[in-house]
């Protein structure tokens, strides 16, 4: 298939304990992923961000998808206008990224 992202783009999110991490959700699932700070190949679901069980604080997240043949890929966190917890210029901090699930 077409690729997702590409080595050169993961990187570890300010306050996580490394670039691939187990996340679960409130469901109990837990979800291994990579997070990248770009992607390819990949739409969003038409839908708003939510701040709703995020895993990272200040970040929204929107359900991504393979463009090809729409399989569940992961989220895109986006930072929240006037977060109090997320701080983009601190730390390494970034506007928006990936997590891509393992």
């Amino acid at each position: 298939g077409a690729p997702i992202a590409f080595k050169r783009d993961v990187f570890s999110v300010p306050g996580a304990t490394g670039c691939n991490n187990a996340y679960v959700n409130p469901h109990g699932v837990v979800h291994q992923t990579v997070t990248v700070r770009r992607v390819t190949n990949v739409v969003m679901e038409a839908s708003l961000p939510t701040l709703r069980d995020t895993w990272f604080p200040g970040y929204a997240w929107t359900i991504t998808y393979c463009k090809s043949c729409g399989s569940h890929l992961g989220w895109k966190f986006s930072l929240v206008t006037g977060s109090l917890f997320a701080k983009p210029h601190e730390g390494g901090g970034v506007s928006h990224f990936y997590g891509i699930r393992g």
